[in-house]
């Protein structure tokens, strides 16, 4: 698929040049518009993952070692928006900066596939679902994304489900109800049902 060219609203895309409360140091990331929950599914060519993320904030897939992609779902009536971004690290610093790269238009159900280069991916919007209802753990901390890592893929969001197993943070996303404290004041992880790599929070 073609991606179609857009100019990303300077309100929804930072990168971030210090740390803050639930992102790493220079982490680029999207304040969401509403926390509305959007729930994603990701193919690549090694797996799959189903990740959730709020309303304008950014879910990323990433190559390990490799190439970094960030989707910003916004919701727009019966379709949603999906800006498309390549994220650069800085090999000194650390920092992460931004380039738009296009704009997906999904409908609920349907599966879309862009091609970047080697790394294609298959979008479909899954549901859409209302806010979380408050963290019931004293210990949730401020976590906005975790991350898992699988097939030589790294997902991030507020909720990732894989086959390698899946993080969530309590205080964005509603988590599974077994779950009732969140490690390391961030994101609630999981044993993984198959054999794969251990998912990752991100603090």
């Amino acid at each position: 698929m073609t991606l179609r060219s857009l100019v990303v609203p300077a309100f929804l895309l930072v990168s971030l040049g210090a740390s803050s409360t639930s992102q790493l140091p220079g982490q680029a990331f999207s304040r969401p518009v509403s926390s509305d929950r959007i729930v994603l599914q990701l193919q690549t060519e090694d797996g799959e993952a189903t990740v959730t993320v709020l309303n304008g904030a950014m879910a990323r897939v990433e190559q390990v070692d490799g190439e970094r992609i960030g989707l910003i779902p916004l919701l727009h009536g019966n379709h949603v928006g999906v800006s498309v971004v390549s994220i650069s690290r800085d090999s000194v610093t650390g920092a992460e900066g931004v380039r738009q790269l296009g704009m997906l238009t999904l409908t609920e159900g349907r599966p879309t596939t862009m091609s970047l280069g080697a790394f294609p991916v298959t979008v479909t919007w899954v549901d859409t679902q209302p806010p979380a209802p408050p963290a019931n753990s004293a210990s949730a901390g401020p976590c906005t994304t975790c991350c898992v890592s699988c097939g030589g893929y790294n997902y991030c969001g507020c909720r990732v489900v894989t086959d390698c197993g899946d993080c969530c943070c309590p205080t964005t996303c509603a988590c599974p109800g077994s779950v009732t404290a969140a490690p390391a004041g961030c994101a609630v992880q999981r044993p993984s049902r198959n054999q794969g790599e251990r998912p990752d929070a991100t603090s």
